[in-house]
C-alpha cells in the first residue's frame, strides 16, 4: 500500500512539474504575441494576411532584434494564431480598410445566379466581410438598406460594416 501511494504521489509531483513547465513556456511567448497585437493595432492597412505577417517580421528587425529572433518570434505568432482569436479581428480590420485587398470584391457570381429575376425580399448576409455580396444584392435591389426591417447583414468586423455603411450612401 505504501508504494501504491508513493508511486501516485510521485506521478502527482512529475504531472505538476510537467504542466508548470508547459506554462512557463507559454508564459514567455505572451510578451511576443503582445508585441503582435500591438504590431496589429499600430500598422496601415494591408492587402492581406501575408503581407501583415511579413509586415510584423521587418517590424520586429527594424526595433533592433536580429533576424534569427524574429524568425523565432514570427514562428511563435505563427502557432498561436491556430490556439488564440484576438488577432484575427484586429487583422482583417486592416485588410478590410485596404484599398486593395487580395481578394475579390466582385459579387459571387453564383449568388448573383440565385437570385436572378426574384422580387425583392429578405436577407441576412452573415459574415459579409466587406459587403461586395450585400451591395450587389442592393443594386439589383433584392436588399433594400433603406427599410432596416426587410435588410440585416452582420459581421465581427467594425471595418467591413463601416465600409458597408459608405458604400451604401448615394
Amino acid at each position: 500500500m505504501l508504494d501504491v501511494t508513493r508511486h501516485s504521489l510521485a506521478a502527482g509531483l512529475l504531472l505538476l512539474l510537467a504542466t508548470a513547465a508547459t506554462a512557463r513556456g507559454q508564459g514567455s511567448d505572451d510578451p511576443t504575441w503582445q508585441s503582435f497585437l500591438g504590431y496589429l493595432r499600430d500598422s496601415p492597412p494591408a492587402n492581406g494576411p501575408l503581407e501583415m505577417i511579413q509586415g510584423f517580421r521587418k517590424d520586429q528587425v527594424v526595433r533592433g532584434a536580429a533576424p534569427e529572433e524574429a524568425d523565432r518570434r514570427l514562428n511563435i505568432v505563427l502557432r498561436l494564431m491556430r490556439e488564440r482569436t484576438d488577432a484575427w479581428p484586429l487583422m482583417f480590420d486592416k485588410i478590410y480598410a485596404s484599398t486593395t485587398p487580395n481578394f475579390s470584391t466582385r459579387p459571387n457570381a453564383l449568388l448573383l445566379a440565385a437570385v436572378e429575376g426574384r422580387p425583392a425580399g429578405r436577407a441576412l448576409d452573415v459574415g459579409l466581410g466587406q459587403g461586395r455580396n450585400a451591395v450587389a444584392l442592393a443594386t439589383f435591389r433584392i436588399l433594400r438598406f433603406e427599410d432596416t426591417d426587410d435588410t440585416s447583414d452582420w459581421d465581427p468586423q467594425r471595418t467591413s460594416l463601416v465600409r458597408l455603411v459608405a458604400q451604401k450612401q448615394p
